[in-house]
C-alpha cells in the first residue's frame, strides 16, 4: 500500500487550501485502510469494524486504527502461538537430524 504525495493543486491548476489537502489525505488513508483490512479478512468487514468512524479519530491517546490493530493482534496471538508450536514440532520431525 503506497500513499501518493499530497498534491497541493486542483485539476484546474489552482492551489488547494490546507483543509482540502488534509481532507484528501484523510480520504486516501481511509481508502487504503479499507483495502488493507478487507484484504486481511478476505471479506468486506471494514464498515462493520469501524462503524462509520474515521480510522484517524482519536481514542484515548491513540488513533482508532491503532486500537483496532492492537485488538486484532491480541485476538490472533493465541492462534499464532499454537500454529508456531505445531510448526516447530513438524519442522523438528524433518530437521531433527541436522539440528543436532
Amino acid at each position: 500500500m503506497i500513499f501518493r504525495i499530497m498534491i497541493r493543486e486542483k485539476p484546474d491548476g489552482s492551489r488547494k487550501s490546507d483543509l482540502e489537502a488534509g481532507g484528501a489525505f484523510v480520504a486516501e488513508f481511509t481508502n487504503a485502510m479499507r483495502a488493507a483490512i478487507n484484504e486481511v479478512f478476505n471479506a468486506d468487514v471494514y464498515d462493520t469494524i469501524f462503524d462509520g468512524q474515521s480510522p484517524l479519530c482519536i481514542v484515548g491517546q491513540k488513533y482508532l486504527f491503532e486500537e483496532v490493530l492492537e485488538g486484532l493482534v491480541a485476538l490472533m496471538k493465541p492462534a499464532i502461538e499454537k500454529y508456531n508450536r505445531k510448526n516447530q514440532d513438524k519442522m523438528a520431525k524433518y530437521l531433527g537430524d541436522i539440528q543436532g
